[in-house]
């Protein structure tokens, strides 16, 4: 029986020597790998074209070399801030004064930081937190000031946001809230964490419809969290992102991002921005007293064509064109086409101008957006009709 009790103890013991052994292993194994830590930037946002710059600094657990990068929204490369650059264990920090690897100041964006660090054994680390994508999310506006004409929100943290207005309410028959988008505030651009402040006048593209005086008037942000530590480039007059990306030649630096077809996921810029929607009237004339467009037809003609750098990308994406009068939705068109002709019924019992407006919408997000005022005049000839 003591035998028994003394081979138990033995196992018991050995069992236990082998699991210390294997945890001083792991833990020097762990003492060994390369580590990034504490990365911060010195100004999460400012102006380049002012000479400002911003500091992107980090600690390492070993002497090592370091590659540190500047890529843009889709990942492609934008300045080579540390290359092969030899550093000591503790804090390291490089500055970046806003300009690519040609000298030219970025366009107004967001950048996130690509670190490579590698240990003499060859063991290597890096930080890339744009290869993880952001939370999504939808905010509450904190107030709309019509008289200053200033919206504001606040941010938990830096994001890219969607912001619109337009008019919106509970439909009676489906329980279902609709209502067109009249105005883009905000197209899915960079705003840093904490308050923000748009300027706003409260009037649609075309200067004609005070879209904040109407009923049912709303305004709705959804936003998504830019990756950790992004550095957002402002104040660039000359540089236009969307101009720089159509010209990008290369491979992105991260992962291939794959579209699941929900709110703005894995688009790059050139599908995510919402291109301009122009209407052209047809057999109507311009009333400019009134700001208006006149028909004596009781259906107003409508030429519709998508402009801008990112008309290319967004045709490509799966459609719908809606069309609203005074905020109630009267059709829909399934893969519309630049330059097609929209009908729409006016009321000619109506005696005052009628909103008109369409919402060219992308299943992936982005909604190309346009209004304006609408009036029958019964008796108004072909020969008095004046184009604007």
């Amino acid at each position: 029986m003591d035998q028994v009790h003394h081979g138990r103890r033995l196992h018991r013991f050995r069992s236990a020597w082998l699991a210390l052994l294997l945890l001083i292993c792991v833990a020097a194994a762990h003492a060994d790998k390369p580590v990034i830590s504490e990365v911060s930037t010195s100004k999460p946002s400012f102006n380049p074209s002012l000479g400002q710059k911003s500091q992107v600094a980090f600690s390492v657990s070993h002497a090592g070399v370091v590659n540190v990068r500047l890529l843009d929204r889709d990942g492609y490369l934008v300045r080579r801030l540390a290359v092969q650059a030899a550093v000591e264990k503790g804090r390291v920090s490089f500055d970046w004064d806003g300009r690519d690897d040609k000298g030219e100041v970025v366009a107004d964006e967001a950048y996130s930081i690509q670190i490579d660090f590698t240990v003499s054994n060859s063991s290597s680390a890096t930080y890339s937190p744009a290869s993880t994508p952001g939370r999504d999310w939808s905010i509450k506006p904190k107030y709309y000031d019509r008289r200053g004409g200033i919206l504001a929100y606040t941010l938990p943290v830096a994001c890219r946001v969607h912001a619109q207005a337009g008019t919106a309410k509970v439909d009676k028959v489906t329980g279902k809230i609709s209502g067109p988008v009249l105005k883009t505030l905000v197209n899915r651009e960079p705003r840093p964490a904490g308050a923000v402040i748009e300027q706003w006048n409260g009037f649609d593209d075309s200067g004609t419809i005070n879209v904040a005086e109407l009923a049912d008037f709303k305004i709705a942000i959804s936003v998504s969290a830019l990756p950790d530590n992004s550095i957002i480039a402002f104040g660039n007059r000359v540089r236009n992102f969307l101009s720089y990306a159509s010209g990008r030649i290369g491979s992105p630096m991260l992962p291939r991002r794959t579209a699941t077809h929900e709110h703005h996921r894995g688009l790059s810029a050139l599908d995510d921005v919402s291109p301009d929607l122009s209407l052209s009237p047809q057999h109507a004339s311009w009333v400019s007293n009134e700001h208006l467009w006149a028909t004596n037809s009781t259906e107003l003609q409508l030429v519709v064509s998508l402009r801008g750098m990112s008309v290319d990308h967004f045709v490509r994406q799966p459609t719908k064109l809606y069309v609203f009068l005074d905020g109630k939705p009267v059709s829909e068109s399934t893969d519309p086409k630049q330059g097609m002709v929209v009908s729409v019924p006016l009321n000619p019992q109506s005696s005052q101008p009628q909103v008109v407006a369409l919402n060219w919408a992308s299943e992936y997000g982005p909604v190309a957006v346009a209004a304006l005022r609408a009036s029958t005049r019964p008796g108004l000839g072909d020969a008095a009709i004046r184009r604007k």
